[in-house]
Order: C-alpha cells, then sequence, then structure tokens
C-alpha cells in the first residue's frame, strides 16, 4: 500500500511539474512575442503578421489562415497605430494566404477600420492577391463599403506598392 501511495504521489508531481514547464515555455514564449513585436514594431500571431515597412511607408498585413472576432481585429487595431505613427502610411494586406471574414468583421472594418485609417493620414488600400484572385468577392465587399473614403488597388507583390 505504500508503494502504491508513493507511485500515485510521484505520477503526480510529475504531472505537476509538465504542467508547470508548459506554463513556463508559454510564458517564455509569450514574452519573446512581445519584445520582438516591441524590437521590430511587429504583431505575430498563428493568423497573421503585422509590420511596418519603411521602404514603401506602408504597413504590411501578412494573413496566414482564416480568423475572426479579436483574432481578426486586434492585428488591424495594431496596423492602425502604425498607421497613425507615420505621416502618410498606407495599408497593405497579403491576402494570398488567407483572409476570408465574417460578415461582423467585415462591418467593423467599414465601420471602424476605414475611418481611423483615413483620419491617421491612409490615403490607400492595396490588396496583394494571387493570379487567380480567389477571394475577388470578398475584397470586392470591403471595397465597396468603403471606396467612397478611400482608394483601392489590387497588385501582385509588395514591389507593386507607388511609393
Amino acid at each position: 500500500d505504500y508503494m502504491k501511495d508513493w507511485d500515485i504521489k510521484f505520477l503526480k508531481k510529475k504531472q505537476y511539474l509538465r504542467n508547470c514547464n508548459l506554463y513556463i515555455w508559454k510564458s517564455v514564449r509569450k514574452l519573446w512575442i512581445f519584445l520582438i513585436e516591441r524590437i521590430m514594431k511587429m504583431y505575430i500571431s498563428d493568423y497573421c503578421e503585422v509590420n511596418y515597412e519603411e521602404k514603401y511607408n506602408v504597413v504590411l498585413v501578412k494573413w496566414k489562415k482564416f480568423c475572426c472576432n479579436q483574432d481578426y481585429r486586434k492585428p488591424l487595431e495594431y496596423a492602425l497605430d502604425i498607421i497613425k505613427q507615420h505621416e502618410n502610411c498606407d495599408y497593405v494586406a497579403d491576402t494570398r494566404s488567407g483572409f476570408e471574414n465574417i460578415p461582423e468583421d467585415t462591418q467593423w472594418v467599414a465601420d471602424y477600420f476605414m475611418p481611423m485609417a483615413v483620419e491617421y493620414g491612409c490615403k490607400c488600400i492595396y490588396f496583394i492577391i494571387d493570379k487567380s484572385n480567389s477571394l475577388k468577392e470578398e475584397l470586392e465587399g470591403q471595397e465597396n463599403d468603403s471606396s467612397d473614403k478611400i482608394e483601392f488597388k489590387y497588385i501582385y507583390s509588395l514591389e507593386e506598392v507607388e511609393i
């Protein structure tokens, strides 16, 4: 009986240590991402990366996969901060790896993101698309909602941004 109790205590302690190590690893990862974001002026998530491209004076949002709600809006809010910090900074969305969103997020872009981007000095929204433009309807929907506020351009690479 004593050995059985000891085995159970040992296994519980081993599991506890695993959980602690996992927690520590996740905390360290979050800290590294936070530091990288501050040093490199980047935002990194499982869904996208946001960074300032000084050469073109644009904030580049490179989407990786579908997301919605705060996972979609938080990087765009970070992009707004960059636009606010750099005079006449434009916005580029690389949509080749994923971009689709839900109607609520499309409405949020029209009601909040676009007006704030314009207020902060953004003059043009660039969409980097693939040759087949598989997200044509989604992108045209965003353009139709805000074309009276800001210019939209479709490009195939960042190098096509007008300097």
